[in-house]
């Protein structure tokens, strides 16, 4: 009996195996990596915005200077920047990391640099504005009363210096949608302007009165869907005189990327790509002035990996003949899955343990 057993456990164990070699073939296989990534990457979120800026080939000494721990005030500031040919660093609220004096010094050893600070002391405290003076640059700040008013003035500051090609309407209490769409907003001197965020009609008629001027005889664009910017936003904007309205929107922040690409990066210059977390906002930002210097597409992919995700990011790279993908910030921002573009792991179940009959 014991010899039975122990040959009915070899001949089910060698068809497990056989089975196994059969099927092997129609198993999920993970695509070939069909492009070169390079990370650009510092040791923080303000040492990546530094090397960021050292890839930037702009000749303006002119840097706009963000909080590097809240995004409400700079959402806006990548066009306005790209429109001047400056350079977007990133901020502590309460001191000038020493990285991004460093590379103050590097962009101009001798002579003092034009510094503006986005958005008000909450966001960047007067103690930078002074650390800076100290240091011999001529500082300048960009501040509303809140978050829209902000977005507002840096409006006024892009117009004030030329035409203004096109307006883009984002959620100011999410920063993915409106970081997409500096990126593209930048190339051609767009705007981000932030819409209004309540709940009563009052809220956005208080809105309306302040952006209504900016509108007139501009195409406008969404970016997001309803709850980043709500319906009813969008129908007054039609009401104002603007020479269109569109809203581009996805399933998703990552989806919604893709949408505003198919649409407005149908071709890329270099062939290359950004590719930056979607979950947390500094490298996106400090990287929309970069992307719309190379007309580069600059895509959002989750920290995990997601297969839906994976497979969008290769369609467009493909798409678009894309052979390199920056990638922004280190592994533990975008790990391999996400700057490979690899599928999910499918995990086996393990197997039933095969017992012999008594």
């Amino acid at each position: 009996m014991a010899l039975r057993a122990h040959l009915r456990i070899l001949v089910v164990a060698t068809v497990v195996a056989i089975a196994a070699s059969v099927l092997a073939p129609f198993a999920p296989a993970q695509p070939a990596e069909a492009h070169e990534v390079q990370r650009i990457a510092g040791s923080n979120r303000y040492a990546t915005a530094v090397q960021v800026s050292q890839r930037t080939p702009y000749e303006s000494r002119t840097v706009f200077l963000a909080s590097g721990e809240g995004f409400a005030d700079a959402l806006a500031a990548g066009p306005v920047a790209a429109a001047e040919q400056a350079r977007l660093l990133l901020t502590a609220r309460g001191h000038v990391p020493q990285v991004v004096l460093e590379e103050l010094a590097r962009l101009s050893p001798v002579t003092p640099i034009p510094i503006v600070l986005v958005g008000g002391e909450a966001s960047i405290s007067d103690a930078v504005r002074q650390q800076l003076a100290d240091a011999g640059h001529q500082v300048d700040r960009i501040a509303g009363v809140d978050r829209v008013d902000t977005s507002m003035r840096l409006l006024d500051r892009l117009r004030s210096s030329g035409p203004v090609s096109e307006i883009w309407v984002v959620s100011g209490w999410s920063f993915a949608d409106a970081l997409v769409a500096g990126s593209v907003a930048g190339r051609n001197r767009g705007a981000i302007v932030l819409s209004y965020h309540g709940s009563s009609e009052a809220d956005l008629l208080r809105w309306i009165d302040r952006v209504r001027p900016a509108y007139q005889g501009i195409g406008v664009n969404i970016a997001g869907g309803w709850p980043s910017v709500s319906q009813a936003a969008a129908d007054w904007i039609r009401g104002t005189g603007a020479a269109g309205v569109w809203r581009y929107a996805g399933e998703n922040r990552y989806d919604t990327a893709r949408r505003i690409h198919d649409q407005f990066s149908q071709q890329t210059w270099n062939g290359t790509m950004l590719l930056a977390t979607g979950e947390s906002f500094p490298d996106a930002m400090a990287a929309s002035v970069l992307a719309a210097y190379g007309h580069t597409p600059l895509y959002l992919a989750p920290r995990a990996c997601n297969t839906e995700v994976a497979a969008m990011l290769r369609t467009e790279r493909d798409e678009r003949a894309i052979h390199t993908v920056f990638a922004l910030g280190d592994d533990s921002a975008l790990g391999l899955h996400a700057t490979a573009m690899l599928d999910c792991p499918i995990l086996a179940p393990a197997p039933s343990p095969i017992r012999p009959r008594p």
